[in-house]
């Protein structure tokens, strides 16, 4: 069976088809899925033993929550028992799937036209239970499908004679391929089935998998967190005020972000603030005015331009005693209403109270951006995100958040997260708590030697409150920066893969790889290609039998 299925998302499907596919399905597939999951979910009843599916996949069918219960009923032969609230296996089995191929482009964001999310093609294969499944061919186009033209056959034909074949790995002028036993990483990994297809060089994808092979022993950032959680301004206890509740969060660094209040200075208790002051829409200087400490919670709303992770004393903040800002400043910055304003600041000041911690993890950015330094931040006092990133709870005291911080800085961690992450237009990922964050290892605190604890936290006291010479994060990598490399060496100590420090510069290779990959696939996104050159992007179509 050979599709093409529609990405829609399932709140469009008109509600009296909704209603009649939860009742045919929806033991299968659940939650906010796309539609793309019901024509997957349907093939299985049509395909028999030795039968194939061939599809154009999106980003979603490997790494989306939601799509979990798809992942389980075609991999596990599982479905969902709403009484147990849990998953079980099915009755009437008749074999399970597996992937024999995927291709994935490291050319191009996608395969369908004028999409900005990651999609695949996808080769699935029914194998009975007690079958030993052929290996995965995990492919990588290395040029544009426009490029390729009327060698798509002959490379086909290539991939199928290398599948069938004795060699593990093959590398030509137009593609790249790897045999992949996948079968122990969807036991593992069913959750997020990503790093199945996460990198774009065999060689970044052959450490992800050794690295999470020799990892698994070690707890994830789920099994030693009390929670990873986002915070979207003004939708935790109210919803209509979002738009003054952003407002109410100043600035300290240079994200892109709405801006209305920056932060001058910060003495004492003190804080003194300014806002553009405009006329006819043009801005004709500043108003500035101050604003009592304790109106205010720490906040960070962006990674972007800070270029140290130990934020203790140079946090962002939030009002949340609008009383303070002065009428005609708020007249200024368009918080008219008294009611919503009240509404704004008691969400960000309840929010405070229950989401904010002391370790906060980038979620939202331009990973391949000059502006990026680091990915994970410590402050001695709790602090709120804004849902760019998101809030780490941790049990075990200041020493273990620190060092906690430190190896979530390392490139050992930045492999993972690069492996479960979730790609839009090339260098721009959403690096979401529970899908991505989550299933990173990190150490095992309870079994460190007093010596690597000490050793990390000197590290980290030296070089946390650095911002002179600290390069951006993909220069870093790129330079094997003795900063970044000095952060590794203490990472892989702490997690028992000493033997991983003579490779970092193979890490860093493939690493470097990966990141100049994703942001070439940003620069020929036809949404940026398409805005610079005022058109509407690439306009004509093509077969969808070339591709498969």
């Amino acid at each position: 069976m050979i599709m093409n299925p529609p990405f829609t998302r399932r709140e469009n499907i008109p509600a009296s088809e909704r209603s009649a596919l939860e009742r045919m399905m929806g033991r299968v597939v659940r939650g906010k899925t796309g539609y793309w999951a019901y024509f997957f979910a349907a093939a299985d009843w049509v395909i028999g033993p030795g039968g194939r599916l061939a599809a154009v996949t999106p980003e979603e069918f490997f790494a989306g929550a939601a799509a979990e219960s798809v992942r389980r009923y075609l991999f596990l032969g599982e479905v969902y028992n709403p009484r147990r609230r849990g998953y079980e296996k099915r009755r009437g089995l008749r074999g399970r799937f597996r992937p024999r191929f995927v291709v994935k482009s490291a050319a191009e964001i996608s395969f369908s036209e004028q999409a900005q999310y990651r999609d695949y093609l996808l080769v699935l294969e029914r194998v009975s239970t007690t079958e030993d499944p052929t290996p995965t061919t995990y492919v990588v186009l290395k040029r544009p499908l426009d490029d390729l033209g009327d060698r798509c056959r002959e490379i086909s034909e290539e991939i199928l004679r290398f599948s069938s074949g004795d060699q593990n790995r093959l590398s030509t002028e137009y593609f790249d391929a790897l045999k992949i036993d996948v079968g122990p990483l969807i036991e593992r990994h069913i959750g997020n089935l990503k790093p199945l297809v996460g990198m774009s060089s065999l060689k970044a994808q052959k450490l992800v998998l050794e690295l999470l092979r020799r990892l698994s022993r070690l707890p994830t950032l789920r099994e030693v967190s009390t929670g990873i959680r986002a915070y979207n301004p003004g939708q935790y206890t109210t919803r209509g005020v979002e738009d003054y509740a952003r407002k109410l969060f100043a600035s300290r660094y240079g994200s892109r972000g709405k801006r209305v209040f920056e932060i001058v200075e910060d003495a004492g208790d003190v804080v003194t603030f300014r806002t553009a002051v405009r006329v006819k829409g043009r801005k004709r200087g500043y108003r500035t005015f101050h604003c009592d400490k304790r109106s205010c919670i720490p906040s960070l709303r962006s990674p972007a331009g800070v270029k140290r992770f130990d934020l203790t004393g140079v946090e962002e903040l939030a009002i949340i005693r609008p009383d303070e800002i002065p009428e005609d400043v708020r007249v200024e910055a368009k918080l008219v209403s008294p009611e919503a304003l009240s509404r704004a600041a008691e969400d960000i000041r309840r929010a405070y109270e229950d989401i904010s911690s002391q370790v906060l993890l980038a979620r939202r950015l331009r990973i391949t951006s000059p502006n990026i330094y680091w990915l994970a931040f410590f402050d001695e006092r709790p602090v709120l995100n804004t849902a760019v990133l998101v809030n780490l709870k941790i049990d075990g005291g200041i020493d273990w958040m620190k060092m906690l911080t430190l190896y979530l800085n390392s490139s050992i961690a930045l492999l993972q997260l690069l492996a479960f992450c979730v790609e839009t237009m090339g260098g721009w990922v959403d690096l979401h708590g529970d899908q991505v964050w989550s299933n990173v290892h990190v150490p095992d605190y309870r079994r460190l030697s007093a010596e690597q604890k000490l050793a990390a936290l000197n590290l980290f006291d030296e070089v946390g409150r650095c911002e002179e010479g600290v390069r951006p994060l993909f220069e870093r990598i790129a330079c094997r920066d003795e900063l970044q490399r000095r952060i590794d060496k203490i990472a892989l100590d702490i997690i028992g893969l000493e033997d991983f420090v003579p490779k970092l510069d193979e890490v860093y290779e493939a690493l470097e790889q990966e990141l100049a990959t994703m942001r070439l696939i940003l620069e020929r996104s036809p949404h940026l290609v398409s805005k610079a050159r005022g058109e509407r992007g690439r306009g004509k179509q093509t077969s969808l039998n070339q591709h498969i």
